[in-house]
């Protein structure tokens, strides 16, 4: 079996070529309203920051890929306090990271422009951070949080969930090129439990569907030119 990988390696090697590209933009989030009216979410203007490698094969190519998406929003979270409670007033700040992998296809119009599309699945490790006052100030157990530091990390969540992610691609250059992509990022997540509140509060944040739009920037270059 070794020698049959030393010969896949090998082939793939003189057909194909590996470039690396990175990027930056903007994302807005959809509102999120789920069923039974228990709560909404919508995050952005978000930040994006991606950074790829992709083996081509003619007009057709492996990405891989790490994408992240920050930025501040509202999300809902509810418990019990003398009865069910649930605050969508407090300051939320969404942090994602992605890793995944899928097919491309870039379409030559001239030796220096190229258009392209594709799309990746992976997993996102993705958090919800809070900055809770008033009367969800009831959620920062003294036991686990420290109330007179301002820097304490108030009660969060952070999970680990499928993704998935279309794009459509611009390409000016030969070499070092130019990007521009707009696409869509999707990945649906469920409730979880808030950490570090009392836990007869029963806190949880609801679930929601992280469905961002993004535009980003950047360039692209060849490490490895195929034959």
């Amino acid at each position: 079996m070794e020698g049959l990988d030393l010969i896949i390696l090998a082939a793939i090697a003189i057909a194909a070529s590996v470039e690396l590209g990175a990027t930056a933009g903007v994302a807005a989030d959809f509102a999120d309203e789920p069923p039974a009216g228990d709560g909404h979410a919508r995050f952005g203007p978000a930040g994006t920051l991606r950074t790829r490698l992709e083996v081509v094969f003619g007009a057709a190519a492996l990405r891989v890929q790490v994408a992240g998406l920050t930025g501040p929003g509202r999300d809902t979270v509810y418990w019990w306090e003398d009865g069910w409670r649930s605050s969508t007033d407090h300051w939320t700040w969404l942090g994602g990271v992605t890793i995944g992998a899928g097919p491309m296809v870039r379409i030559p119009l001239s030796q220096s422009v190229q258009v392209g599309g594709g799309a990746t699945a992976g997993l996102m490790g993705i958090g919800a951070f809070h900055d809770f006052g008033g009367e969800t100030q009831y959620l920062l157990d003294p036991a686990q949080n420290d109330l007179d530091d301002p820097g304490n990390v108030d009660p969060y969540t952070f999970q680990a969930v499928p993704s998935a992610e279309m794009v459509a691609a611009l390409r000016l250059g030969r070499g070092l090129a130019a990007e521009l992509e707009l696409g869509y990022t999707l990945a649906l997540v469920p409730a979880a439990d808030l950490s570090g509140t009392p836990p007869e509060s029963s806190a949880r944040r609801t679930a929601f569907a992280l469905g961002a739009v993004f535009i980003a920037f950047g360039v692209s270059a060849p490490v490895a030119p195929g034959n």
